[in-house]
C-alpha cells in the first residue's frame, strides 16, 4: 500500500522493474504490486482513506491509470467479489446473535417454565422440552422488529405456523453442535432412547422426529450466523393461510431482509458461486424443518393418546400449536 500512500501525498516511484528488469524486483516494484491489486479488480470505494481527500480526483486518477494498464494490454478484472456491508448487515447479525446468546443461556439453565404451567411432576421436577424450547421461540419473536408491526391476530397466525419448525430447528442445530446424530437436550436426556411401547408406524415417527432431522444440518454444516439468519427468516415466513395482507407484507420484506444478509456473508465467506450454491442450501432447510415440524406434531398427538393419555393440558395457544 506504500504506492497508494504515495499517490495519496503525489509522490511518485520510478519502476524499479523497467530498471532492473527482473522478476525480484517486479516482486519489489511497489507501482507494479499496485498495478497488480488494479488488475485483479480492486474496489478504490473499499479503501479506507483520509476524509481530508478528494475522492473525486482519486478515483479519477484510478481509472487513468486503469486505462492505461488496458493500453497496455494488461487484463483488469470486471467483477469484484462483493464487500460486506459492515454498518448494515453485522448490525443485523450481531442483535440476532445476542438473542441467540441469552436463548441459549436460558435454555440451559435451571428454569424451568413447564413447573409454573402445571405441566409436570414438581416432585421429580421433569422438563417438557419441546413445551420449553416453544415458549422460548415465541417469546424470541416477541424481540424481532416485524413482529411488532403484526396485528395480534397475525402474530397469533405466524406463530401456530412457525413456531414448531424454528423449535426443532433449535433442537436440532445445537444437537449437531454436541457432535449428535439424533436430538439431545441440554440436560442430556435423549429422547430417542427413552422405550416407549408402540407399533413400528411409531417408531418410525419417532425415528424421524429425533434422528432424520439432524442430517440435513450435518449435511450443509450451519454456523452460528446462518443459524440465526434462517431462523430469521422463518420467522418472516409469510405463506400462512390466514394471514393478513397487510401482515404478508411486512413479513415479505422483513423475509427479503433477512435473504440478503444471508446471501451477502455466505458470499463474503465463501465466494460468489460457492456462496450463492451455500445460500440455496441453507434456504431450503426451511420447507424441510417445516415438514419435520409436522411429523413432531404428528408424534405428540400420538404419544399422548396411547402413552400418555391423562397428561395435564398444555396452555391453551401450545395446544394450538401441537395438536391444529
Amino acid at each position: 500500500m506504500m504506492f497508494l500512500a504515495a499517490m495519496l501525498v503525489k509522490r511518485s516511484f520510478e519502476d524499479l522493474y523497467l530498471l532492473e528488469n527482473s522478476i525480484h524486483a517486479r516482486e519489489r516494484c511497489r507501482s507494479c504490486r499496485f498495478d497488480r491489486c488494479l488488475m485483479m479488480g480492486m474496489n478504490p470505494e473499499a479503501l479506507v482513506l483520509p476524509k481530508t481527500l478528494d475522492f473525486e480526483k482519486f478515483r479519477m486518477k484510478i481509472d487513468k491509470r486503469k486505462r492505461t494498464l488496458q493500453d497496455q494490454n494488461q487484463t483488469i478484472l470486471s467483477k469484484i467479489r462483493p464487500t460486506f456491508e459492515q454498518s448494515v448487515y453485522n448490525k443485523e447479525i450481531d442483535s440476532l446473535v445476542y438473542l441467540e446468546f441469552k436463548l441459549k443461556r436460558l435454555r440451559e439453565s435451571s428454569y424451568n417454565p413447564t413447573l409454573e404451567q402445571g405441566l409436570c411432576d414438581d416432585s421429580v421436577r421433569k422438563r417438557h422440552w419441546l413445551t420449553i424450547d416453544l415458549i422460548l421461540v415465541i417469546e424470541a419473536a416477541k424481540t424481532l422488529p416485524a413482529f411488532g408491526m403484526l396485528d395480534e391476530d397475525d402474530k397469533v397466525v405466524l406463530l401456530e405456523y412457525i413456531g414448531l419448525a424454528n423449535a426443532i430447528l433449535l433442537e436440532c442445530f445445537y444437537s449437531v453442535e454436541k457432535g449428535s446424530s439424533t436430538i439431545v437436550m441440554p440436560n442430556g436426556l435423549v429422547p430417542i432412547q427413552m422405550p416407549k411401547p408402540g407399533s413400528s408406524e411409531l417408531n418410525h415417527l419417532r425415528s424421524e422426529a429425533f434422528c432424520r432431522c439432524i442430517e440435513p444440518l450435518q449435511r450443509v454444516g450451519l454456523d452460528l450466523v446462518e443459524y440465526v439468519l434462517l431462523k430469521a427468516v422463518i420467522y418472516s415466513y409469510s405463506c400462512i393461510p390466514g394471514l393478513s395482507r397487510r401482515g404478508e407484507k411486512i413479513l415479505i420484506k422483513e423475509k427479503e431482509k433477512y435473504a440478503l444478509v444471508l446471501l451477502r456473508y455466505l458470499q463474503t465467506k465463501l465466494g460468489d458461486t460457492q456462496g450463492a450454491k451455500k445460500y440455496a442450501e441453507v434456504i431450503a432447510l426451511m420447507e424441510t424443518f417445516f415438514y419435520f415440524g409436522q411429523r413432531h406434531q404428528q408424534l405428540t398427538i400420538v404419544m399422548n393418546s396411547i402413552v400418555y393419555p391423562f397428561k395435564p393440558p398444555l396452555p391453551p395457544f401450545l395446544e394450538k400449536i401441537l395438536y391444529k
